[in-house]
């Protein structure tokens, strides 16, 4: 049993999860569900939980964080229900790859959380290591030529929040901005807000975002609805990119591919 790590993962309804002692399955959204799925949920305790249409994924991290559900482990780390960090999956007969997209069903789980993949958390996690997903190019189609993280977020997504990011990282933590500058201009991406890291790296990174985004909150006027209502979720993916470059030097990193079922 690999007892110094919980894997949160997150979900909003019934899934099929991991079988693995480490896995930690995290209910979302549950203040607008029809029931607790969960013994862990973003809204138990201190919680966010109420603004899960604007922060996605980012309630369940929250709450994770401010009331330690991740108990006696040193380590945690968050996945989603359909999104999960792997080893190279040889047995997919596929090449190696960032992404594997596979169907959902119990035999794949069960292959994915294999003991090779805890002997590796085991040997490799250390308190200044952190494991993110590879990082994917950013493309608009799958032919065209990469484009900078900022462009795709203004081309996808509402251009104004992304003006106002960068103003209030000027404000609250103005020596992150050549960070963010460089970080906005680079043509690969972390995606999924996934990460795996000790307690007090997690505590370092998440005061830092959620003080971004509470000021965020505070200056932003109107919400788009529907996709773009999850513009904190959408924000959250590059901050993770934007304060691992400005905080390159004191970490080892680990970027492992991951596994999406559909």
């Amino acid at each position: 049993m690999l007892s110094k790590l919980s894997l949160f993962v997150v979900f909003h309804k019934p899934h099929i999860l991991p079988k693995a002692d480490y896995v930690k399955p995290i209910q979302a959204g549950t203040a607008f569900a029809a029931k607790k799925l969960s013994i862990y949920t973003d809204v138990d305790g201190e919680n966010i939980g109420i603004q899960n249409k604007y922060f996605a994924e980012l309630t369940a991290l929250y709450s994770i964080w401010k009331n330690k559900y991740y108990d006696n482990s040193l380590y945690w780390g968050l996945a989603h229900y359909r999104r999960f960090f792997c080893k190279e999956l040889h047995w997919t007969k596929i090449k190696k790859k960032k992404l594997y997209n596979l169907t959902v069903f119990e035999k794949s789980l069960d292959k994915i959380f294999s003991k090779s993949l805890e002997h590796f958390f085991e040997k490799n996690l250390t308190p200044n290591t952190i494991i993110l997903p590879k990082k994917q190019q950013v493309k608009p189609t799958k032919e065209a030529p990469p484009i900078s993280i900022k462009t795709f977020y203004q081309q996808n997504h509402v251009q104004q929040d992304w003006e106002l990011l960068e103003q209030t990282i000027k404000t609250v933590y103005p020596n992150y901005h050549k960070s963010f500058v460089d970080a906005e201009n680079q043509t690969d991406m972390l995606f999924f807000n996934m990460m795996i890291a000790h307690k007090d790296v997690w505590d370092k990174y998440a005061t830092w975002l959620f003080t971004i985004l509470f000021e965020m909150q505070k200056h932003k006027t109107s919400y788009d609805t529907g996709y773009q209502e999850r513009v904190y979720g959408f924000l959250g993916e590059r901050l993770v990119q934007i304060y691992f470059h400005h905080h390159a030097a004191e970490y080892k990193f680990i970027y492992m591919p991951v596994a999406i079922l559909t």
